[in-house]
């Protein structure tokens, strides 16, 4: 009985995975699917930008529109297309302009039709001088 439970456990924890890294689990309509929802990075150069890229797949049957971005600070601006084709991959560019050492934990938020709300990407950095 002990391993029933650990079983669907892990069932659970893996379909939680999954979930986080696709969104719009339907097969039908536009589908943004990402390896990664975290991006780390180093650098040693305050107030030089570092650009980071993020990969990213529309398997979805329709097109995939990113239409409007955010981020938790003003040290990250993000590039994206307006359209991702299905079947076809994009691109995230991720400007890093750090203005201080340290440590930086932030979020950068896209809007897409693929789902109600915009996903999350966790963005980390670590500034050494």
């Amino acid at each position: 009985m002990k391993n029933i439970y650990v079983l669907l456990f892990a069932a659970f924890v893996s379909a939680s995975t999954f979930a986080q890294e696709t969104f719009n689990a339907t097969k039908e309509g536009p589908r943004f699917t990402l390896n990664s929802r975290e991006i780390s990075t180093t650098t040693d150069k305050i107030n030089e930008t570092k650009i980071v890229k993020i990969s990213f797949l529309n398997d979805g049957t329709e097109p995939l529109l990113l239409t409007d971005k955010n981020s938790s600070c003003a040290c990250l601006a993000t590039e994206m297309p307006k359209e991702v084709k299905p079947g076809e991959s994009g691109e995230l560019k991720v400007h890093f302009t750090p203005k201080r050492t340290g440590d930086y934990s932030e979020t950068i938020y896209v809007k897409t039709n693929a789902q109600q709300h915009p996903f999350r990407l966790n963005f980390k950095a670590s500034v050494q001088e």
